[in-house]
């Protein structure tokens, strides 16, 4: 499950240097474009509710969406700020990596477009 967050998760994991130590992204991010702190609030159940420092606007709603595509989770048709796994299972580790990557959601998936274009991801210790 979640074949669209793996793989942006392994291209994420091949950007950074091998003897680097893994970290766990914070459930919040600063976001230029509202000049506000967003965070990721854990519902329970595979679900987050996004909320901000301050008035965002529509522009939870639009980093909502983002996470939904980077993340191949539903968005909640009741609350524009909602999303949550099928799974049920809650994924905060993932959740906080793809909410750093939200606002340049374009960009995000343009990389992913391209690599995957040019064949298989392979780890690179298993390239030859």
């Amino acid at each position: 499950e979640h074949l669209v967050a793996v793989r942006r998760l392994f291209l994420q994991a091949c950007k950074e240097k091998p003897d680097t130590a893994a970290q766990q992204m914070p459930l919040s991010m600063w976001d230029k474009k509202s000049e506000l702190t967003i965070s990721a609030e854990v519902l329970g159940e595979g679900a987050y509710a996004l909320s901000a420092d301050g008035v965002a606007g529509r522009r939870l709603a639009a980093l909502r969406n983002a996470l939904v595509k980077l993340a191949d989770a539903k968005a909640d048709d009741d609350v524009d700020e909602r999303l949550a796994f099928d799974c049920g299972h809650d994924h905060h580790a993932l959740v906080g990596l793809l909410l750093q990557s939200a606002p340049n959601v374009r960009a995000v998936m343009r990389e992913f477009e391209m690599n995957a274009a040019k064949g298989v991801l392979l780890a690179p210790g298993s390239q030859k």
